[in-house]
């Protein structure tokens, strides 16, 4: 099964057989087989016709919507999985102050267990001092999320973290286009930020397709609070996965396999606040592709077998539904 990303820009996706079309301007641009097909991802102004969506429907082929520069817009929506009492007590959990703590808990500190071994991993080449100091900061904000008995402790020990961690982060980059001074979004007002922000939200769409296709409801969380049309379950069970992005960023970055014609200053007239840095059409490509790679990469998973990260991050998913159908405590992915 495969994921197609779709970039260009007046296209349009139409059915011929058991062929799904990318056409432009009368001509025929890719071709995919539509029972191989696992997921599509539409940037920006890219087209479906009547038949398409008919067909992508019924195959349950998840489509994803996202704006040209990778802003998040929503999805093709196949029927909701049938597992109704799953998501009943999934809302009966959301209620459960202590299982919410437990569930919080198992998140943040897989998140910042991998954030640790990313720092330990790229320090060890750079020596850096004060990565060396941050990390140890870091491992003891990590030792003190077992002994906290409410989210609101657990949130302010991982925003801590993040904040010494971004420290770190921007020392390790070795590629002066890409020296950030904080972590800035909506928009990002430098490369380093635009290429994370695109990073996240290809994960994010990965991973709240997961939370649809294992039959949780991606919009009740515990660690991300709950709000109108906030999918906050995805954004939790993201969490652990942001620092794998990090990295893909610094070898993007340190390898310098992007450069300034992969970027562009966008302003918009009277909106000053959205003024922004984004990546351009053959930036974009090349970081699907890093990202692509990464996701088939295989890792040790539950020191069984190999998995591709992307099939890790649906087992991450079905580990939720577990943790929340039998109240018993969220082990997150940590990385070797």
């Amino acid at each position: 099964m495969s994921i197609v990303y779709v970039t260009e820009q007046g296209s349009e996706l139409s059915v011929k057989g058991n062929r799904l079309l990318l056409q432009a301007k009368g001509k025929t641009l890719r071709n995919y087989l539509i029972d191989e097909l696992e997921r599509i991802v539409l940037f920006g102004k890219v087209k479906l016709s009547p038949n398409a969506i008919e067909t992508l429907l019924d195959r349950d082929i998840d489509t994803i919507f996202l704006s040209y520069h990778g802003s998040y817009r929503g999805r093709l929506q196949p029927k909701m999985p049938k597992n109704v009492e799953l998501r009943l007590t999934q809302y009966e959990r959301y209620k459960d102050p202590k299982f919410s703590v437990n569930f919080c808990k198992g998140i943040v500190s897989g998140k910042i267990a991998n954030s640790i071994s990313l720092l330990r991993r790229f320090n060890w080449r750079h020596k850096d001092s004060k990565v060396s100091d941050n990390i140890l900061q870091i491992k003891g904000l990590l030792e003190r999320i077992e002994f906290q008995d409410d989210i609101d402790s657990i949130r302010g020990i991982e925003g801590a973290s993040a904040s010494i961690y971004f420290d770190s982060l921007k020392r390790l980059v070795r590629n002066e286009l890409f020296v950030f001074s904080n972590r800035t979004r909506r928009p990002p007002q430098d490369p380093a930020n635009a290429v994370l922000s695109f990073l996240y939200t290809l994960l994010f769409q990965l991973v709240e397709s997961a939370v649809y296709l294992v039959g949780l409801d991606p919009f009740v969380g515990f660690f991300h609070t709950v709000d109108f049309g906030k999918p906050a379950l995805a954004l939790d069970l993201m969490e652990e996965f942001r620092p794998i992005m990090d990295r893909l960023f610094l070898r993007l970055s340190n390898r310098k396999m992007l450069s300034t014609g992969d970027f562009f200053f966008r302003e918009y007239e009277g909106k000053e606040d959205e003024h922004g840095v984004y990546l351009s059409h053959e930036g974009i490509k090349k970081v699907i592709a890093a990202f692509q790679s990464e996701m088939k990469t295989k890792r040790l998973y539950s020191s069984e077998k190999l998995y591709p990260l992307e099939g890790i991050v649906i087992e991450q998913v079905r580990a939720a539904a577990r943790s929340i159908r039998d109240a018993s405590p969220y082990t997150p992915y940590i990385e070797e």
